[in-house]
């Protein structure tokens, strides 16, 4: 009887070796997990050495920022929340104007809204960097045809035909998505931690595109994401996303 209680007591303190050399394997993942996505990493494609115009003076028309900003919930519900979203638009044009200021390009924002041709292009312009961004950051998602180094893609010659009123060489779009945790999910994510279970964060996102207005080609391309590369409801956060995003964007 001796014998099989002191069977129970090692096979017991085994499980329980088991169980916390798991629980500390999945704290390091984590902890390994945050550091990596913390880490700011930006892929960033270039068809082009240098913006080329047909006069002396080359044009860059930027269009408005699209830029979300939502909270998510314990359950992982995406709420997108309008005051933050609004500042955010504010804070990221600012920086915008600031650091195209200092590149020395001739740069004009579009004030007017986009006609239903242009909207439509810019539909397809989010589809297409989707794409581009699963080809280059997720292995399982590269299309063989496409060099994973380069950028050859288009929206299509006829683009020209929709942005002839702009009178530009390019046009610059800015795509921003960022995600907050509520209350109930920062106290829903701590006790799975406290369980053994592993921390998810939210990802920071963010793409800048330069078209060719001539041609339609995606000449510029730049995909930055992490737990946090600015917070854009302040204007130092939106400076700090703006200088990583558009960091490498050509120059004449």
């Amino acid at each position: 009887m001796k014998a099989k209680v002191l069977n129970c007591k090692i096979i017991y303190l085994n499980l329980i070796r088991i169980v916390e050399y798991n629980r500390m394997i999945k704290k390091y993942f984590t902890i390994l997990l945050i550091i990596i996505i913390s880490s700011c990493q930006n892929y960033s494609r270039t068809a082009i050495d240098k913006l080329s115009g047909n006069a002396s003076t080359i044009k860059i028309v930027v269009l408005k920022p699209d830029v979300k900003l939502y909270e998510v919930d314990a359950t992982g519900e995406r709420i997108i929340k309008a005051d933050w979203t609004n500042q955010a638009k504010k804070n990221v044009e600012i920086a915008m104007r600031e650091f195209l200021k200092n590149e020395n390009l001739n740069v004009n924002f579009l004030e007017t809204e986009l006609n239903e041709d242009q909207s439509q292009y810019l539909k397809l312009q989010k589809k297409v960097s989707d794409v581009i961004v699963g080809h280059v950051v997720v292995p399982e998602q590269k299309i063989p045809s496409k060099d994973i180094e380069g950028l050859d893609w288009t929206l299509g010659p006829k683009f020209s035909q929709s942005f002839q009123n702009i009178d530009a060489d390019y046009v610059l779009i800015l795509n921003i998505r960022d995600y907050f945790s509520t209350g109930g999910r920062i106290l829903a994510q701590t006790l799975l931690v406290l369980l053994g279970g592993t921390y998810i964060p939210l990802i920071q996102q963010g793409y800048g595109t330069l078209i060719d207005v001539r041609t339609g080609d995606l000449v510029w391309f730049d995909f930055a994401q992490a737990e946090s590369f600015g917070d854009t409801r302040n204007e130092k956060g939106a400076k700090d996303a703006i200088e990583k995003i558009l960091k490498k964007l050509p120059k004449t």
